[in-house]
């Protein structure tokens, strides 16, 4: 984790401790990337009571070490997803990238996050195909009545770009890039002084489900454990699980 770019280049600090004591909690977050932090914050500004649980560090994984891209729509490119689901739903869709964008940027100045945020970003084409592809995507954001960049190409792309490799590249406006680690710590600062818990080196090696769901967390399960009160399933997402909790802990 310390040997990146990422962490030298790291401006806020976040230090969340071991779980280490008989606690109670409305929900239970595991994964402190992104995805974990976010729902803490978002948690804990509604009136509950988070606890997150993170084996290793806040932003250990690829949220504190990806490429920093904030992108609206989705990898497949909006005229795929209009193909795959109709106009209207590809449009809600697109409005709910969109939505998570301008959130992400939102957050960044409510907490004032020195992630380095920027705006603009260039989708570059190696190959006629690639070119193909980035006017379709013209075309279908323009049926959106989303902004639709220019299509640079020649002395218009080498003034922007400086790569022979490149032959073509679609401006999007909307987009841009963050430092993800700074990001994703000061998220985490921000759901903790909103009253969510954090705690770190706290891996949850089993989860025990029934009408009171226990968490165990430590090696093998054998340190501390988590209670839930009968408040409905476990919500198990890539990168963090939640679940209406009251915690325990138990002896090492």
């Amino acid at each position: 984790m310390d040997n990146n770019y990422y962490h030298a280049t790291r401006r806020v600090d976040f230090a969340a401790p071991a779980l280490d004591q008989d606690i109670e909690t409305d929900v239970a977050i595991i994964g402190g990337g992104i995805s974990g932090v976010s729902a803490a914050l978002h948690l804990a500004e509604r009136g509950f009571r988070p606890v997150l649980l993170e084996a290793k560090q806040i932003g250990w994984g690829a949220s504190g070490r990806n490429g920093g891209q904030v992108l609206p729509g989705f990898g497949a490119g909006q005229h795929k997803i209009t193909q795959l689901v109709g106009a209207q739903e590809a449009r809600k869709l697109w409005d709910m990238s969109v939505e998570a964008v301008d959130l992400l940027y939102a957050r960044i100045a409510q907490h004032d996050i020195p992630c380095d945020p920027r705006h603009g970003y260039l989708h570059a084409a190696l190959k006629p195909r690639h070119v193909r592809e980035l006017r379709e995507e013209q075309e279908a954001l323009a049926k959106l009545g989303a902004p639709v960049g220019a299509l640079l190409e020649g002395a218009a792309l080498r003034a922007r770009l400086a790569s022979p490799r490149y032959i073509a590249a679609l401006e999007d406006k909307l987009a841009g890039h963050v430092h993800p680690l700074n990001y994703t710590l000061g998220l985490a600062n921000a759901a903790q002084a909103a009253g969510a818990r954090m705690f770190a080196g706290s891996p949850v090696a089993r989860i025990e489900e029934g009408d009171i769901v226990t968490l165990h967390v430590g090696p093998a399960g054998c340190g501390r454990s988590i209670s839930s009160s009968p408040a409905g399933p476990i919500w198990r997402g890539w990168k963090s699980a939640c679940a209406a909790m009251s915690c325990r802990s138990a002896p090492m």
